[in-house]
């Protein structure tokens, strides 16, 4: 939960409006980009995952692909 928190900080809804100020209508654009590499970095996680189901965290990934 602690990690939701930090994402979910207070931070990013201000820059949500400063983005929409700058951006305007186009804005919605910038969050299918975040989404698709979102997307893409939880396929990646899954497949790491189901290769080593042992493993805790990313840094097992890393230890263990080297």
């Amino acid at each position: 939960m602690y990690g939701v928190g930090l994402i979910l900080g207070a931070g990013i809804y201000a820059l949500i409006g400063d983005a929409a100020g700058m951006a305007g209508n186009s804005l919605w654009i910038s969050f299918v980009l975040a989404a698709l590499a979102a997307v893409f970095t939880g396929l990646s996680y899954a497949e790491l995952s189901s290769m080593y189901p042992k493993a805790c965290c990313g840094i097992f990934f890393c230890k263990k692909r080297i």
